[in-house]
């Protein structure tokens, strides 16, 4: 950083870069949002945004691009034998190795091998680097998420090859407060590395750029290699209000896909944020350690903080008729009801057919269902991770199946596709619990089905922080950082995937007949459901003094059954999980012991599911 430092141009020239393995069908929010928010509150600064990510995309197919990047090691693989090619065979292997590589291997041609994609990104991501004018910019801004950090560390260490001089700084959810400096010690091409939400810190480098103090920038979460010190601070951390923050600026994005070919151009979506934070997480001033155990989603955050419904669709609209995209994706860790009501009330007065996929609670009410899809919504990503009560209460979730299987059944019910996950072999998980979740999913699959996801322990997270409670030890960054990475480098920093050891039996084993009834289940409804037009598995017709209701088979059989009018009454009362007192106090002229012979019979049909004396119909309403 020494040739610049007596150097200070105006406009200050920032270039912010985002790369693979982002998502290629949006724009990066992370760039978007600190180029709005720079350019605003520092008058002498142009912000350029660089979406390497897509034109590498574009390269590989956007197929293939696609796979690889949801995929958890293949696309770190590729370019870990690029940064580090004496271990291009070791992460040949991991790649090679991977349970997701059919699913790739369908978007690659025969002659096409491990090396050949290597060869496809170095030569896509030379490219980009040599197309842009590195030296007019006084700092290059990376951000580090999910499957980014050896593209980052790839294009960092060829930039500075060339243009030595460039400060850098990295920032993203990679980077963990109180652990910054072991970057700066591992990485000598970094100079900047900041922990927690970008745009203050971003702005605090800028304003020292500008000033060139003695000392470095003065913001808590800014951590800087300067005369070959990591100074530190007692200032106090302040996060940005963020309603007062700027819509963000997704002007680059777009003009890079205005270039792509006309056969391969797509419609993205667009991010928008309504929150950062989550409320029932733990944060800076909780007393104890609260919030969802496997959740490492919130640890850049210090509190939960929201923008108001009316401003959200503000900014949507301003989106929308920016850039003419209908897709809005909410990057929210859930919408509450309350937001919910007011936002898709707000957009259903825009008066366009906005495409939004938000993610909500297993509380949802169904009446807030009906709101967010007559407002635009398609479906709502739920965070269900569990059919086995004693399960969820380890994780750390306040709810039981049965609130799970009314979500389920609601979205089933008005057309909304439930998005969600079942968190597969999670530490201390029991038999029993292994048992629980089975029975659940015998009435459960009938609805749309879950996605298998096998735990893995992020940094950060509840049960990383108390790994005794857990009963998991060994704590250590992946086994596959070891692989990838130079052994210097992974035992130094901490990396958000981790790897553990538990005293339990072998795990995998214990939840591999959930794993396989997950798969029989999503055949079976794929192939009942194998159209738009296709009738709900479960359905009942109400006659209004009695109901019929139909049991569709995976062998295209049917059971039809008629229910009297008291059986009618009893099963759509139980449209909501209700309790047996409860259900007495409503039939007061009906002993207990018919109310009890009626649900049993229904249980036993498989068409109400009991919990702990609470019962939920689980048939959904078809016209």
């Amino acid at each position: 950083m020494n040739a610049r430092e007596t150097e200070t141009r105006f406009p200050l020239q920032v270039a912010l870069v985002s790369l693979p393995w982002q998502l290629y069908d949006r724009p990066s929010i992370q760039l978007g949002a600190l180029k709005a928010y720079v350019e605003r509150e520092h008058p002498r600064v142009a912000a350029t945004t660089h979406s390497f990510y897509l034109m590498i995309a574009e390269a590989l197919g956007f197929a293939l691009y696609g796979r690889i990047s949801l995929a958890r090691w293949a696309g770190e693989c590729i370019y870990a034998a690029l940064v580090y090619p004496d271990r291009s065979r070791a992460a040949e292997a991991l790649f090679e190795s991977e349970d997701h590589l059919h699913n790739l291997r369908r978007g690659l041609s025969h002659q096409t091998s491990f090396p050949d994609l290597c060869k496809t990104v170095q030569r896509a991501t030379d490219s980009l680097i040599g197309s842009v004018d590195w030296d007019r910019y006084d700092i290059v801004g990376v951000t580090i998420t999910f499957n980014q950090l050896l593209s980052s560390i790839y294009f960092i260490r060829q930039l500075k090859v060339r243009f030595p001089e460039i400060p850098i700084i990295v920032g993203g959810t990679t980077f963990f407060r109180g652990r910054a400096g072991d970057w700066l010690a591992a990485f000598p091409e970094v100079d900047f590395v900041v922990t927690g939400e970008g745009e203050s810190p971003l702005l605090s480098i800028l304003e020292w750029l500008s000033e060139r103090p003695n000392r470095g920038p003065t913001h808590p979460d800014v951590h800087c290699r300067l005369h070959g010190t990591f100074p530190n601070t007692t200032t106090a951390l302040k996060e940005c209000e963020i309603r007062a923050l700027p819509a963000p600026d997704y002007t680059e994005y777009f003009e890079r896909l205005g270039t792509v070919t006309s056969q391969q151009r797509f419609f993205p979506s667009l991010p928008v944020e309504g929150a950062r934070g989550c409320p029932y997480a733990s944060n800076v001033n909780s007393k104890k350690e609260r919030g969802c155990a496997f959740c490492n989603m919130n640890h850049q955050w210090l509190r939960y903080r929201k923008k108001k419904p009316d401003q959200m669709v503000g900014e949507i609209a301003k989106l929308i008729n920016r850039h003419q995209i209908l897709k809005i994706n909410i990057l929210d860790n859930y919408l509450s009801p309350t937001m919910a009501d007011k936002l898709f009330a707000g957009l259903r007065k825009l008066g366009k057919d906005v495409h939004v996929f938000p993610s909500v609670r297993a509380e949802t009410s169904k009446e807030v269902l009906y709101r967010i899809q007559s407002g635009g919504g398609k479906g709502v990503q739920v965070g269900i991770e569990a059919l086995s009560t004693a399960l969820l209460k380890r994780m750390g979730k306040k709810i039981k199946a049965i609130d799970n299987l009314r979500i389920m059944r609601d979205c089933e019910e008005l057309g909304l596709i439930c998005q969600a996950n079942m968190i597969l072999g999670f530490p201390g998980s029991t038999e029993t619990e292994v048992a629980e979740t089975l029975r659940c999913i015998s009435y459960a699959n009938v609805f749309r089905p879950l996605n298998p996801n096998w735990f893995w322990l992020g940094a950060g997270s509840r049960i990383w922080r108390d790994q005794d409670q857990f009963g998991i030890f060994g704590v250590r960054n992946h086994d596959n950082y070891r692989v990838l990475l130079p052994e210097s480098i992974a035992n130094s920093v901490l990396l958000p995937q981790q790897s553990y050891d538990v005293d339990e039996e072998d795990l995998e084993a214990l939840w591999s007949p959930v794993h396989k009834a997950l798969i029989q289940w999503t055949d079976s409804y794929n192939s009942i459901r194998s159209t738009p037009y296709s009738p709900p598995l479960l359905y009942y017709q109400d006659g209004g003094d009695f109901l019929i209701v139909t049991h569709l088979n995976v062998n295209g059989d049917s059971t039809t059954r008629r229910l009297s009018k008291s059986a009618r009454d009893l099963y759509l009362m139980c449209l909501r999980p209700r309790h047996l007192e409860e259900i007495e106090s409503e039939f007061p002229r009906v002993s207990r012991e018919v109310l009890a012979s009626t649900l049993r019979q229904l249980t036993s049909a498989m068409l109400i599911y009991e919990e702990e004396g609470f019962y939920l119909s689980l048939a959904v309403r078809r016209r």
